[in-house]
């Protein structure tokens, strides 16, 4: 997860310098998701992680593919790799999430499925009501 995070960020600032973002206040809605994972990394137990990524992943994905799609004919391919980093699932993660899960508590692994989903849901709404105004 750590390297992931580490090259998202790299991808992301490449990012905001491909689509001329500078320096700007962050989004309160859009800094739950990447707290909460910080949270669950430092605190959840390996299936809390694994089950919420499972969960989440198929919509990130989507998202993300979304998004590659519509910026990559104005920004162009260097520009959306942060999106082609995270449209597809990692090789194995399914099946590696699936043997996690499997000795872990599942209480607290669907709750922290469920806050992750409803994270990801606020960090998208907040993008759009931003773009919106």
């Amino acid at each position: 997860m750590a390297d992931g995070e580490s090259e998202a960020l790299r991808l992301l600032e490449q990012f905001a310098d491909g689509v001329g973002v500078g320096e700007h206040e962050p989004l309160v809605g859009c800094q739950a998701y990447p707290a909460y994972v910080g949270w669950l990394a430092l605190n959840g137990s390996p299936a809390d992680m694994a089950l919420a990524f499972f969960a989440n992943l198929e919509s990130w994905d989507r998202s993300c593919a979304r998004m590659r799609d519509a910026l990559e004919p104005r920004y162009g391919d260097e520009a959306v790799a942060f999106f082609h980093y995270f449209a597809e699932t990692p090789p194995n993660f399914e099946e590696r999430a699936r043997e996690v899960v499997a000795t872990g508590d599942a209480g607290p692994a669907r709750r922290a499925a469920r806050l992750l989903q409803a994270y990801e849901l606020l960090y998208w709404d907040t993008l759009a009501d931003a773009l919106q105004r």
